[in-house]
């Protein structure tokens, strides 16, 4: 019975040091610095978050959190050390394999793989730093559990007190890992929305392309067009300028949910590292609690404006999709338009071809005619002679006006058949050779005129 009272003895004088030792001046002094330098950076994080800015980058939030494991790592394997040691220095039998379930084997491997993703090299280095330091520490803590296994046996009270501390700190740990899955689900669905976002987008943009490919091919068809073709090319311009502002809202919206894809992933990684800060700050539950809503909230309002802007932007591209059907509307009609313009043209260069040719045969009978008056009415040769050179004034007058008129309009017509097709080109050339025939023709016949005349008077 003896023996069993002294084990016990050394066994609460045990657990007593093993507390002590971690609130001895040295250690109080280097947790409390590791806690305010842990404190900074969650409220720097948090404010991060909060503040939502533009210039806020992701290697920012990076260095902040990589800031914060380190701290995480030196507690958590100080701790481990430190109990370590311990249980190496007492043996099996002390009884300090059940002081702490919050330090097990397999814990900090799981955090420390939660991390690995956000900083290999910090952590790396964290963890030399740490072992180095451990040596040091692990000699001080054995001279101090000396010291105290020389010592008086503490009160029960102060045990049963620390006791009911670490169960009540153990219960805040587990409600707050519980709020920390639910931050995590909820975090799950946010990312799962902003995948589907993003299809969405690649849909629209591919949408984007055909529509500018139709584009293009309105142009390439309709670049020669006569002006309303011009006019309509215009506003077919100023389409696509909203097109292009369009694409640069889309370019603005994928940055928008490139980042706060980054942000959620920042989030998740901040949860993590929040979840191994609560197992070593347990004065600070309270503040990172309200950091957790306030992240959750500003979450929430961040999903919220997205689905807005998804809302705006699904409007906007329906009103362009408007806007391009009602521009194939118009080139249709165009075309439409063009193939009557082209069919009056054709008509109008036969009609013209016909009316020169009938004015043609009536001037050579009108010439034939007088010629053969000529030869019937020599008396009457003078008179003739003057009524012939007014008649041939006049019909030159006349014929003059007539091509000039047709010339400006075969001109006109050759313009508008240039802009349309090569083919109008080819019509246009050959009535020009016919206009120039018979402008040879009637220069020939004024010749002839001429000759008869001076033969006439000769007679």
């Amino acid at each position: 019975m003896e023996v069993d009272m002294m084990n016990k003895v050394d066994s609460k004088n045990l657990k007593s040091c093993w507390w002590d030792s971690h609130l001895n001046p040295e250690n109080s002094e280097w947790l409390a610095e590791n806690s305010e330098e842990m404190d900074l950076n969650v409220k720097q994080i948090v404010k991060l978050v909060e503040d939502n800015s533009e210039d806020v980058t992701k290697s920012e939030v990076i260095v902040q959190v990589q800031e914060l494991y380190r701290i995480y790592r030196n507690l958590a394997e100080r701790y481990d050390h430190l109990t370590g040691e311990l249980r190496k220095t007492q043996g099996p039998d002390s009884g300090l394999d059940q002081i702490s379930p919050m330090v097990t084997p397999d814990k900090p491997v799981q955090q420390a793989s939660s991390f690995s993703s956000v900083g290999g090299s910090s952590e790396k280095e964290g963890t030399e730093s740490s072992s180095f330091s451990s040596d040091s520490d692990s000699e001080s803590f054995i001279s101090s559990v000396n010291v105290y296994l020389s010592s008086a046996m503490d009160t029960d009270k102060s045990k049963m007190r620390e006791n009911r501390r670490y169960e009540e700190l153990n219960e805040k740990l587990t409600r707050y890992e519980e709020e920390l899955r639910d931050s995590n689900l909820k975090l799950l669905l946010a990312e799962e929305e902003i995948v589907k976002l993003n299809t969405k987008l690649k849909k629209s943009e591919s949408l984007e392309l055909e529509l500018q490919k139709q584009i293009i091919e309105l142009e390439a068809c309709f670049s020669n067009s006569n002006s309303e073709v011009m006019r309509l090319m215009g506003e077919l311009s100023t389409s696509k300028e909203n097109i292009k502002a369009s694409e640069e809202e889309i370019v603005i919206l994928n940055a928008q949910i490139l980042r706060y894809e980054n942000d959620l992933s920042n989030r998740g990684h901040e949860v993590e590292e929040l979840k191994g800060a609560l197992c070593d700050a347990r004065d600070n539950f309270s503040i990172q609690k309200a950091s957790f809503q306030s992240e959750i909230f500003g979450l929430l309002e961040k999903e919220t404006l997205l689905e807005a802007r998804l809302k705006e932007w699904e409007l906007h591209g329906s009103v362009l999709e408007e806007k391009i059907r009602q521009r194939e509307t118009k080139n249709s009609e165009i075309e439409s338009l063009l193939v009557v313009q082209e069919t009056n043209l054709q008509g109008q260069i036969n009609q013209l071809k016909t009316e020169l040719n009938e004015k043609v045969n009536n001037l050579v009978a009108e010439v034939r005619s007088r010629d053969l008056q000529i030869r019937q009415m020599e008396d009457h040769l003078q008179q003739l002679s003057k009524e012939h050179m007014q008649l041939t004034k006049n019909l030159e007058d006349e014929l003059k006006l007539k091509i000039k008129d047709l010339e400006k309009e075969v001109d006109k017509q050759r313009s508008m058949i240039l802009d349309v097709s090569e083919e109008k080109r080819e019509v246009i050339r050959q009535l020009t050779f016919s206009l120039d025939h018979y402008r040879s023709g009637y220069k020939e016949f004024q010749t002839f005129l001429k000759h008869k005349r001076h033969a006439v008077i000769a007679l």
